[in-house]
């Protein structure tokens, strides 16, 4: 359903009720020539379609392999070593002892948005955030079996987070406190509860000494008014795409048109910064794949969480 859905954008505009004043503005007013279909730009959307099927396939072929304990200790382990490789080499670029040439962002990108191997730091800071709470399920793993590899990746925790204060993400912190939250609460559901209890504990302490220690610049953008406003233009944002969707609200306005249709329907603008996505994933899918896409993604979240789950 997931890979099938968004190809209901291919049917005439008329069928899906896509006829709407931004189609007209364009066609009117630009002089272009839009196709018939409800997405106005097929091969963009065929593009992007193509992406979400190989990795929709990927993603299957992953959970039928029948991965043993071990298989997903190795992983695990082995992707809380390889994202704190990435922590540590963001911090020495950052701070200029290194150059990574395949890592510098376009000429027409804001260099101050830029950190580690993402254009945008608020990912690379989310990346780390998922980071540290692997390396606490390593931690954890490594001291019920008794290994000294709980000390190794406890000191792995550290860099994760030093990425994520340069960075001032808010988001990542957030993050992180979701993640070790919910692990301690799934936690409960099995034996051992008293050990993660502790082990999280001594993690979140960790985090939070090194935000006073060294994250001040969150802090102070935490408690500054500006998170007020962006809250506010955010909920703008969602109120913007969510009401150019609703014309179509089961199609969408087909996958990869987001950012050249959007700027046409709205006039929300943050100074000469535009608009490539809805800053929400949900009110993405929501606006380009349409509710039926949506609810496919959703249906597909509760059967993961259902398989991996602590209660299956």
């Amino acid at each position: 359903a997931l890979i099938a859905l968004p190809l209901l954008s291919y049917l005439p505009a008329e069928w899906i009720g896509a006829s709407t004043e931004w189609r007209t503005r364009l066609s009117e007013d630009w002089g272009l020539q839009l196709p018939t279909s409800g997405t106005v730009q097929p091969w963009v959307t065929l593009e992007s379609w193509l992406m979400l099927a190989v990795g929709s396939l990927w993603l299957v072929w992953g959970i039928s392999r029948g991965t043993t304990t071990q298989d997903r200790r190795q992983i695990i382990r082995s992707l809380s070593t390889g994202v704190a490789i990435v922590a540590v080499l963001t911090i020495l670029e950052h701070y200029k002892y290194i150059y990574i040439s395949w890592w510098q962002p376009p000429l027409d990108v804001d260099k101050t948005e830029h950190l580690g191997p993402f254009t945008n730091r608020n990912h690379t800071a989310s990346l780390m955030a998922i980071g540290c709470v692997l390396c606490a399920a390593s931690a954890y793993d490594a001291l019920r079996r008794r290994e000294p590899a709980f000390f190794y990746y406890i000191a792995l925790f550290i860099p994760h987070v030093i990425v994520i204060l340069i960075g001032t993400s808010r988001a990542a912190l957030l993050l992180v406190f979701i993640g070790m939250t919910l692990w301690l609460w799934m936690a409960s559901m099995s034996r051992r509860f008293l050990k993660k209890a502790v082990l999280i504990t001594c993690v979140l302490l960790v985090g939070v000494s090194l935000l006073h220690l060294f994250g001040s610049s969150v802090l102070n953008r935490m408690s500054s008014g500006q998170t007020g406003a962006s809250v506010q233009h955010r909920a703008e944002l969602y109120a913007n795409a969510v009401e150019m969707t609703a014309k179509s609200p089961w199609v969408g306005i087909g996958l990869g048109n987001f950012d050249s249709v959007f700027p046409t329907f709205s006039v929300l603008q943050r100074g000469l910064y535009r608009y490539t996505h809805p800053e929400s994933d949900l009110i993405w899918i929501l606006s380009e794949g349409g509710m039926l896409t949506l609810l496919a993604v959703l249906a597909l979240v509760f059967q993961l969480a259902l398989l991996t789950s602590p209660w299956n």
